[in-house]
């Protein structure tokens, strides 16, 4: 491809051919992100459920979290439950670079204020 190459971050890229003067858009949403994803996330109903959550702003563009340690672990929980994910606590370590995610879930069961967090999530991050 000639000319240059731009990243446009609203999951569309951009391509400028400087010699002729065009400008083509592609969607490259599922072939891009799905591809830096584990298996288990890389399918149509992870992706409404990690672009629901990207969304409200408890994860990032690669769909790493935003959110603390103990909300990380309930929202990987939640997902992993939905999408019935047998080893969700290797999966999402892997896939977000943590240890110990289950000891943060368990600090966040025995934690009050997470009951909130829970219950907005249970309403946002539905199939």
């Amino acid at each position: 491809m000639q000319g240059s190459y731009i990243d446009v971050h609203d999951n569309e890229n951009v391509y400028l051919n400087v010699d002729k003067a065009e400008v083509n858009v592609e969607d490259k949403t599922s072939d891009e992100e799905t591809s830096l994803l584990p298996e288990e996330l890389a399918t149509k109903q992870a992706t409404k459920l990690l672009d629901a959550a990207r969304k409200e702003g408890w994860l990032d563009e690669q769909y790493h979290p935003l959110l603390s340690r103990a909300k990380s672990a309930v929202l990987a929980d939640h997902i992993a439950e939905l999408l019935g994910i047998h080893q969700k606590w290797k999966v999402f370590e892997s896939f977000w670079r943590r240890n110990n995610m289950r000891g943060d879930y368990n600090d966040a069961l025995n934690q009050k204020q997470y009951s909130k967090f829970y219950e907005k999530m249970n309403k946002i991050i539905c199939l």
